[in-house]
């Protein structure tokens, strides 16, 4: 039963007391996350901080009462405290692995347009955790679902059950960073929710949120390098830039949902979203380089440089969602349908500021390899002694359409269901028009950071007074100086066309799906087996672009190229329920994600003068996923409910980068003039880049446990504790181009570990959480490099990244029946994460500190 038809059931209940219906569970209940079937096979155990009891096989949900003890702020926090999922600290996650944000996002089963600059991404931190009821994760999908979810499916729930009774429920609440509150404002959250049931058969609900998400990063990059001064190579620093991160986030949202019950045999809905994200981020760098000249390991020569440096991210985010649809429960069947809209209108403006003055000598000191030092071998230069070169401005502005229906069959028979349906997707994916993507390079001559800026900046240390950063610009006016002297500048007009032009297209993809699927329950085994049919349409259009023989602009061209192909999805499950309690499930599933658009939109950059093309690839296929998963759950009286299995995955054709040797015939490609062709020669060897699907594959594989029980056995007071509790082990095998060793897949963490404790008593509520994930693999070497202290021969250095862990507190205090007082915490650990190549210590390249705590407090109003 879908949720429609529970949500409808559900309302006839509760006002006939119909015979033949089923109380709703309520309270908090385990559902087990995907379980999956290994080669080697392993065990993994899941379950999901759920209270409602409409989730589905492999699949966990939290709702947003839960998530108010754990205080995230956003979608993308909350997300990582369900087993299978791997929040990196920035917010962005990964399912089972396979990547980050490699998952589809829906709101209440509806696909969302994609936010992404040239790819399919919906990023979910731009959703407020007040957004939702329910958060969903499924990680097997059935053939009735979309199969384009290679790690699985996030659904965000905007509706509950109807019920006559009236809610209304709204907080309020701010606080500070204790660290940064100089330069960040109050992190501020309010949201107001009411439900009702105005007129016989009719149920509404609306949800409205507003907050500001406020956050710092210290930071401090440095480079090493290897340099020969006699006596064999040895390290040395190239590089070392101290720097502040500013993220200003603020989100607002809403949802509104009619449902309309028909008597017992229909009901209707229809549903409405928004949500606006407006993101301000600024990096503040103070660094000093060598330039790659060195006068020993302990000195440059006087060629290094000084540099201050202010870039801006400026990035608006507006989605909207229409759903109407409706269940008809029929003699012989239900049938339901849906009829969908979504919208993405992405605008992001990035700016770039930098100062810096040459011809400087360094002191070098690296004892400490983590902490370094370059400090000017006389004074220090002055303000006006840097001066701004360039400023860098990049306009990315897309707009996404989805336009989706659905229709349902369901067929009841005398051993369980037959299921059988149609879909269809429309997308319009837009960055062709004049300017959507524009990148400059302006120059503007005889201006200093004194006469940028000619008020006092202000300054700041970082990592315990060990670095300063004795300039901090201010944004909002750097942004009015830009703006102001745009029509004074002049912009770089090769780079422009070059670094701009390629990456604006128009994709139009039409995606039909139709599917098949049987249950049969034959006593304690449940057996259910299915295929899914999609057919992809898709047409682009993009720009080819030429620069002649001397390197110098030529033309751009609007280019187009269209292409369909079908693809197959099959899906099996076994269930098994041996004793009353226990449940066993096996399936095989597979799915796929579909290429970037930036792939495939049929772009070419062509250069004479080195007889190079770069181009797009409109034949490139998805990445395609066969699935294995085991479920186990058992909900025992003394041990809570607890669940086991693990989870297999093939990944095969994987998109990556080529560069081949190509012949050029003269004649062929425009702007290859005659004089490339020596001679009577008719045929030249070039260049060319593309996109292509790799013949290497990937497996992943994992276990994942989860365990909540309220521990209502101890003695005393200590009754009222609860613990919820998860554990995620992942692993990978995959073997990069170029490489002879296998690796691990970049970002996936290995051990991913969530722990909550949970105290309720009469008026008091409180929580303290945990998380911690082990260290990722960022990203492999693209070629080798000399690394002297681990060795005399170059060698690939891969990036890696430490792991990270997040406490936080919350703590809520009823005043009446309709009042409470709240307050949280988050980030009391205060960790510092290094980011390295290799060798921790050896080669650092980045250290983050998120220094202070993050406290809020609040009032919250239900009746």
């Amino acid at each position: 039963m879908n949720d429609y038809v529970s949500s409808a059931t559900a309302a006839r209940c509760h006002r006939k007391r119909h015979n033949n219906c089923r109380p709703q569970k309520t309270g908090l209940a385990f559902r087990m996350a995907a379980l999956v079937l290994l080669p080697l096979f392993a065990w993994q155990a899941a379950e999901a901080n759920s209270r409602d009891a409409s989730a589905k096989p492999f699949s966990s949900v939290i709702a947003v009462e839960d998530l108010e003890l754990f205080g995230d702020f956003s979608l993308q926090d909350a997300a990582k405290r369900l087993p299978g999922v791997h929040g990196m600290q920035d917010g962005s996650f990964s399912i089972r692995g396979v990547g980050l944000n490699r998952f589809n996002l829906t709101v209440d089963g509806q696909r969302l347009a994609s936010s992404g600059m040239g790819n399919r991404l919906t990023h979910p931190g731009g959703f407020s955790a007040d957004f939702i009821r329910d958060l969903e994760i499924i990680r097997v999908v059935t053939p009735d679902m979309d199969a384009e979810a290679l790690g699985g499916v996030v659904n965000l729930r905007t509706f509950r059950t109807p019920s006559e009774e009236r809610v209304i429920s709204a907080h309020a609440g701010g606080g500070l960073q204790t660290r940064y509150s100089d330069f960040l404002s109050p992190a501020t959250r309010a949201s107001f929710f009411y439900s009702d049931n105005p007129v016989e058969n009719l149920f509404l609900s609306l949800n409205l949120h507003h907050q500001n998400d406020n956050r710092a990063l210290e930071s401090l990059a440095t480079q090493y390098d290897a340099a020969d001064f006699g006596d064999g190579f040895t390290d040395v620093l190239e590089s070392v830039a101290p720097g502040l991160y500013f993220d200003e986030h603020e989100r607002l949202g809403g949802s509104l949902q009619l449902t309309y019950l028909h008597g017992e045999q229909a009901m209707f809905h229809l549903r409405g979203a928004f949500a606006n994200d407006s993101r301000r981020e600024s990096w503040h760098r103070y660094s000093r380089s060598a330039n790659g000249n060195w006068s020993d390991a302990v000195t440059t020569a006087a060629q290094g440089r000084l540099a201050t440096d202010l870039q801006l991210n400026d990035t608006d985010i507006q989605r909207y969602m229409v759903q109407t649809g409706g269940e008809h429960y029929l003699d012989l069947m239900n049938v339901s349908y849906t009829l969908g809209w979504s919208r993405s209108i992405i605008e992001k403006d990035d700016y770039r500021f930098p100062f810096h003055v040459e011809r400087l000598a360094f002191d070098i000191d690296m004892a400490d390899r983590s902490r370094p030092s370059m400090e000017p071998v006389d004074n220090a230069p002055l303000r006006r002694n840097l001066t701004l070169q360039n400023m860098d401005y990049i306009v990315n502005h897309h707009l996404d359409n989805h336009f989706t229906g659905k229709l349902d069959l369901k067929i009841p028979h005398n051993m369980g269901s037959v299921k059988v349906g149609s879909s269809a997707l429309l997308r319009v994916k837009d960055a062709n028009e004049e300017g959507a993507y524009r990148k400059y390079s302006y120059r503007i001559a005889g201006l200093n950071h004194s006469s940028f800026d000619d008020n006092n900046p202000l300054s700041s240390h970082v990592f315990d007074d060990d670095y300063q950063l004795p300039w901090i610009l201010d944004s909002d006016g750097a942004r009015s100086f830009f703006h102001s002297t745009l029509p004074n500048m002049s912009y770089d007009r090769e780079l422009f066309y070059r670094e701009s032009d390629i990456w604006n297209y128009r994709a139009n993809e039409q995606i039909y799906g139709g599917y098949g699927m049987a249950t049969f329950e034959l006593g304690m085994l449940t057996l259910m087996g299915g295929l899914r049919i999609e057919h992809t349409e898709g047409s682009y259009d993009g720009r080819a672009v030429f620069y002649n023989r001397f390197g110098l602009y030529s033309s751009t061209e609007d280019t187009t190229s269209s292409g369909s192909y079908t693809s197959f999805f099959p899906n099996a499950r076994i269930g098994l329920e041996p004793i009353e309690g226990l449940r066993v499930q096996l399936a095989y599933s597979r799915t796929h994600q579909r290429p970037d658009y930036h792939h495939l939109a049929p772009f070419q950059l062509t250069t004479a003068r080195d007889t190079t093309i770069f181009r797009g690839n409109s034949a490139l296929e998805s990445v395609v996923s066969d699935n294995f998963d085991l479920h186990i759950e058992h909900v025992h009286p003394v041990l809570g409910a607890v669940s086991a299995g693990a989870f297999y995955k093939e990944i095969s054709d994987f998109i990556t980068a080529s560069r081949r040797q190509i012949e050029i015939s003269q004649g062929d490609i425009p702007y290859f003039d005659s004089e490339l062709f020596a001679g009577e020669e008719t045929v030249i060897s070039g260049t060319e880049r593309t996109f292509v699907n790799s013949d290497k594959s990937a497996t992943v594989y994992g276990v994942e446990l989860s365990w909540r029980h309220d521990l209502r056995f101890l003695p005393g007071p200590l009754e009222n504790l609860g613990l919820y509790a998860t554990y995620t082990w992942t692993e990978s095998e995959y073997q990069p181009a170029n490489r002879e060793e296998e690796l691990s897949l970049p970002f996936q963490s290995p051990h991913v570990l969530n722990v909550a404790l949970s105290y309720s008593q009469a008026r008091v509520d409180a929580q303290l959480s945990f998380y911690h994930a082990a260290k990722v693999l960022r990203e492999y070497a693209d070629e080798p490099r000399l690394a002297p202290s681990l060795g005399s021969e170059a060698m690939y250095l891969d990036q890696y990244r430490d792991g990270w862990s997040d406490l936080s507190a919350f703590v809520r205090f009823r005043i009446s029946d309709y009042f409470s007082l709240w307050a949280d915490a988050s980030n009391l650990l205060n960790q510092e994460i290094r980011t390295y190549r290799d060798s921790r210590d050896l080669y650092p390249e980045l250290m983050t500190l998120r220094d202070g705590q993050t406290i809020r407090l609040g009032l919250n109003y239900t009746f």
